[in-house]
């Protein structure tokens, strides 16, 4: 037995493991009517397999023998892509042809058809698998080919898988205690659990907590985007003032400028002129 599987919630612990039933592969075993894999086919004809829709035809050639007949049915099988298998397998003192699947279990099955008068006993309509059955603690597991599975809602073991191949098992038979004890990666995904878990989880708390601070925190953003816009347009304001009074002074220093530049050269001409009369006196007086 080995581990397939556990839940979360499966507790460590020591599980006796009992099956009723093995499991088993599909297979289809001919007529052990043949003395050896050497010995040869009288008369020529073809085998069809089908599985799920899907099949596998290879014509047996007279004086073939019972192996090339095994091996051309392989090469069918991988060209058709199905997970089937022939083999040689010895019955009592014969031989005999056997066709299985790959995989175990009651999904895996399959129907045998001849052209002719069917030497290798293989005919049928339908060979199946089996799952396995039985208990874990006690309690009754599901199969599923080789895989044994406890009840997800079981309180105890919540669904934990076992690998069960042991073969040959027809009736109720222990195959002992199963131990098991999460290692780190489960220790952590019980950690992981109980932290998520709701309402009283550590994650659902820090989450509830953030999603209220980002809350608060878009509505004192908006404020302050108010805030600003407001600023903005007092500074506005403020800054088309000083245009205006920058443009009054402007035009007052244009005019102080023209009034106080005509004034001089008025007062420069009355200057000149008397200055002028003045050295004109001063001249007839001589």
């Amino acid at each position: 037995m080995s581990l397939v599987c556990a839940n979360d919630n499966t507790e460590a612990g020591t599980y006796a493991v009992v099956v009723t039933q093995s499991t088993s592969q599909a297979n289809d075993k001919g007529t052990p009517s043949f003395a050896s894999g050497a010995a040869t086919l009288g008369a020529p004809e073809s085998y069809t397999v089908t599985s799920s829709g899907q099949s596998a035809t290879y014509g047996v050639s007279a004086g073939e023998s019972l192996a090339q007949a095994a091996s051309g049915l392989d090469t069918a099988f991988a060209q058709a892509i199905l997970d089937f298998s022939a083999e040689i397998v010895q019955s009592g003192s014969g031989s005999a042809l056997q066709i299985s699947s790959a995989s175990y279990g009651s999904e895996r099955s399959f129907s045998v058809n001849s052209s002719g008068s069917d030497e290798l006993g293989l005919t049928g309509s339908s060979f199946v698998g089996s799952d396995v059955a039985g208990t874990i603690n006690g309690v009754a597991a599901t199969g599923d080919g080789q895989v044994l599975s406890a009840p997800v809602d079981d309180p105890t073991l919540a669904g934990i898988s076992l690998l069960v191949a042991t073969p040959g098992i027809t009736s109720s038979t222990s195959l002992g205690d199963f131990t098991y004890a999460p290692g780190l990666a489960g220790g952590l995904a019980n950690l992981t659990a109980s932290a998520a878990a709701t309402p009283d989880g550590e994650l659902p708390a820090k989450i509830t907590s953030m999603q209220s601070t980002s809350k608060q925190l878009g509505s004192q953003i908006t404020v302050e985007e108010q805030i600003v816009v407001q600023q903005e347009q007092q500074l506005q304001t403020e800054f088309n003032n000083l245009e205006s009074t920058l443009a009054t002074l402007k035009s007052q220093s244009s005019y102080l400028s023209s009034a106080f530049g005509t004034s001089a050269s008025s007062l420069g001409s009355l200057t000149g002129s008397s200055s002028s009369s003045s050295s004109s006196s001063s001249t007839s007086g001589g």
